[in-house]
């Protein structure tokens, strides 16, 4: 195998395709170069340190599931009926090793994955430039093995790719699935998804959906092209043993290293962050931040807190708490924007998401930093509705608590204590009450 054959392999070539079918060329070539492919998969996305295995092996563990998957469909589905009977009949395992080679050989179309689109693109044209590399790296590979099947088996390119596409679109079906699950608990809870997130919602509704339909389709197609056909199928060569070309490999693992470690380092400050953060040590996460610049973290992995899932109404406050009006102005930034993005989810937000206790936190950090006091500069009107409401639901303090305090009883004292809390907050900020309190609840929409 030498880099020449490996590229005409992957254009399609058909005097490729048969002198690496006949050559054992994926053993141990195929498994290593998925192997590789870990490092265009991850190396800007998560630290290898977190899970070490999955991070390694785990191409190479979905490549073996996917590929077994799709062989045993096209060997029980057509292969296997339409078998020339002069050809001597191959065992299934060893038809099963064949057809792994040549499809672990496909790896390095993946590699694609590798290009940098968040380092140069905003969020969410990045996302589209994902989008796109994944539905170029699918449509290739499909339409290669379709002509590995066609050289190889002896089958039209049509009838190919058609029984191709029954597993893969049974595939692409589970994957969008469960990929749309994962978005269902924000939705639920009344969050609101971010521009990249809705993009990927709506990318796998289509997807899911024309899999759910092309999937029966593409079975009926299938059969009815192989009943149709005249033509009888050669199973996948005997291979011969060639010589692995290490000297290639060994280049190919010195470019995605020299690659991956400066990634690597920019990925691993991000969990740190992101370590530090569940932990809720605030002030080590600002400190963290403080000794870095922007450019140290991954930018394809977003600093916390994560603005669109719920958990931001507990975790942004005691960030703004901890603030200090030294710290570096793009961590203020950063807070800013993470402030802004939480606002976004209600479109008139009161004292319960966050609650008084973490707008107290809030109106903290807003008052050190200049963004800050702009902001409630701007939302002067809407401070002082909040502080008069407030002021009118507070309960008489000259009236005695009763002897024995109920939980009911303390959990509505410790409530107006976190209000009197935050109305001492809206006064050392310059908001008072109105001089006629209302009963109206605090709302508005900053």
């Amino acid at each position: 195998m030498t880099p020449r054959l490996l590229i005409h392999y992957l254009l399609g070539y058909e005097a490729a395709i048969r002198a690496v079918a006949a050559g054992r060329n994926g053993w141990p070539l195929g498994p290593l170069l998925v192997l590789l492919t870990a490092f265009p998969r991850n190396y800007d996305q998560t630290w290898i340190g977190e899970q070490p295995f999955l991070w390694i092996f785990g191409p190479l563990i979905f490549s073996t599931v996917s590929g077994v998957f799709l062989f045993a469909t096209l060997h029980g589905l057509f292969l296997r009926w339409r078998r020339d009977p002069e050809t001597p009949k191959q065992p299934f395992r060893r038809q099963l090793a064949s057809f792994m080679g040549l499809f672990w050989l496909t790896a390095p179309i993946a590699w694609l994955y590798a290009l940098p689109v968040e380092r140069f693109l905003d969020p969410l044209p990045a996302t589209w430039a994902n989008l796109a590399l994944l539905g170029v790296v699918a449509l290739w590979r499909v339409l290669l093995m379709a002509r590995v099947i066609q050289v190889v088996q002896g089958a039209k390119f049509l009838t190919s790719l058609v029984w191709v596409l029954v597993p893969a679109s049974f595939e692409v079906l589970v994957i969008a699935v469960l990929g749309a699950l994962q978005h269902i608990g924000s939705m639920m809870g009344g969050m609101r998804n971010s521009p990249e997130e809705e993009l990927l919602v709506q990318a796998l509704n289509t997807i899911s959906t024309a899999a759910f339909w092309g999937f029966p389709a593409f079975c009926l197609i299938g059969a009815s092209l192989a009943q149709r056909s005249n033509h009888s199928l050669r199973p996948f060569p005997p291979t011969s043993p060639v010589r692995v070309p290490w000297a290639f490999l060994g280049l190919a693992a010195g470019f995605w290293l020299a690659i991956s470690i400066p990634a690597q380092i920019q990925v691993r400050r991000s969990a740190i962050v992101e370590d530090l953060a569940a932990k809720k040590n605030r002030r080590a996460v600002l400190d963290y931040l403080a000794a870095h610049s922007l450019s140290d973290f991954a930018p394809s992995r977003p600093l916390p807190p994560k603005a669109f899932e719920r958990s931001v109404y507990s975790e942004l406050p005691p960030l703004f708490g901890a603030l200090q009006a030294d710290d570096p102005a793009w961590v203020q930034a950063h807070l800013m924007q993470r402030f802004r993005e939480m606002l976004s989810h209600d479109p008139a937000p009161d004292l319960s998401n966050p609650d008084e206790v973490g707008w107290d936190q809030l109106l903290d950090g807003l008052g050190k930093i200049p963004e800050g006091r702009a902001w409630i500069s701007d939302h002067q009107a809407l401070l002082t509705e909040w502080a008069t409401s407030i002021s009118a639901t507070l309960p008489d303090q000259e009236t005695p608590p009763p002897a024995k305090p109920t939980r009911l009883v303390k959990s509505i004292d410790e409530s107006a204590a976190s209000r009197r809390t935050l109305l001492k907050r809206l006064a050392t900020l310059g908001i008072h009450p109105t001089s006629i309190p209302t009963n109206t609840p605090p709302t508005g929409n900053p």
